[in-house]
């Protein structure tokens, strides 16, 4: 593979090395060029994968972006982030955006299951067409940062009606809010649900 790391703007991106597997975070040999994404400001980079791909997360990683929706094939993505280990949301100040794949009839659940920590506030992009499932959060979610679920922030977006796009499974105590939305051509027929299965569900925000 060609360069594995990127400096754009200040901000380095790192490339997930096989895009038809999954596998662990922290393992360097899984990442083009051997450096593993961990550090503010950090994008990793899950470029485009072949199929949908499982990852687990050993121990406790900080990243900025997390970059996983691709063209028109966002149904080939990461389903799911697992493990022992944990997340750390560091923008060096700014928002971060994790865009996710997850479109074209989905029926699978996909899982957040590693727990987060919001340094800063994160805008989560769920991007979708034809969407039939959604994400489970299924570990806390903590931290002085706001939680922002966007669904549809895709001009090409459909979906069925009465979708639940966001199971949150677990109580939070993230304290910065929580803030839903919509991207602007995502019509009231689509629907969308941000499901509260726990106390506190939504932080202390």
């Amino acid at each position: 593979m060609a360069l594995a790391v990127v400096s754009t703007a200040g901000a380095q991106t790192i490339v997930w090395g096989d895009p038809s597997t999954g596998g662990e975070w922290t393992t360097p040999g899984n990442w083009a060029g051997g450096e593993v994404p961990n550090g503010a400001g950090v994008v990793a980079d899950f470029n485009y994968p072949s199929t949908q791909i499982d990852i687990t997360i050993a121990s406790p990683v900080t990243i900025g972006v997390i970059d996983n929706a691709k063209a028109n094939e966002r149904h080939k993505c990461v389903r799911s982030l697992t493990g022992a280990g944990s997340i750390t949301v560091d923008n060096n100040g700014s928002e971060a955006i994790w865009d996710w794949g997850h479109t074209q009839g989905m029926t699978d659940t996909f899982t957040w299951g590693v727990p987060v920590t919001l340094n800063d506030d994160l805008k989560y992009n769920g991007n979708s067409r034809n969407l039939i499932s959604g994400w489970a959060m299924d570990q806390p979610i903590s931290g002085t940062g706001q939680l922002h679920l966007q669904i549809g922030d895709d001009d090409n977006t459909t979906g069925a009606a009465n979708l639940v796009f966001w199971d949150m499974n677990v109580p939070n105590s993230y304290s910065g809010g929580t803030v839903v939305s919509s991207y602007w051509s995502w019509t009231a027929s689509h629907g969308a649900t941000v499901r509260l299965n726990a106390e506190q569900s939504l932080g202390t925000g």
